[in-house]
C-alpha cells in the first residue's frame, strides 16, 4: 500500500519562505487549539461553518492530535534533484 501526501501550494510557498532549516514546531499549547474545521461554499466562499461536538468529532480531533503530535517528533525529507521528482512520479 503507499500513501501519498500533496502539498498545497499555499504550504509549499511557506516551506520556502522559511529561513534555515525549514523545521517544523509546533506551538507549546497546540494541543488546546481546534483541529476539526468544518467549511461550507456559501456565495462562492469557504467559510467556517459552527458545528456541535459529538462522539465523533471528538474522535477525529483526538486522532488528529496523535498524528500531530507524531509528526512533531520527525522531519520528513527527500533529499533528491529537483530532475528526479518526475522519475519517482512514473
Amino acid at each position: 500500500m503507499l500513501t501519498r501526501f500533496v502539498a498545497t501550494d499555499e504550504l509549499l510557498e511557506t516551506m520556502n519562505e522559511l529561513a534555515g532549516h525549514p523545521d517544523i514546531t509546533l506551538k507549546p499549547n497546540f494541543h488546546k487549539e481546534e483541529f476539526v474545521l468544518l467549511r461550507n461554499t456559501i456565495d462562492a466562499q469557504k467559510r467556517l461553518i459552527d458545528y456541535v461536538d459529538t462522539p465523533k468529532t471528538t474522535e477525529y480531533r483526538n486522532n488528529l492530535f496523535k498524528i500531530n503530535s507524531e509528526y512533531a517528533l520527525h522531519w520528513f525529507d527527500l533529499r533528491i534533484k529537483d530532475l528526479e521528482v518526475s522519475k519517482l512520479a512514473a
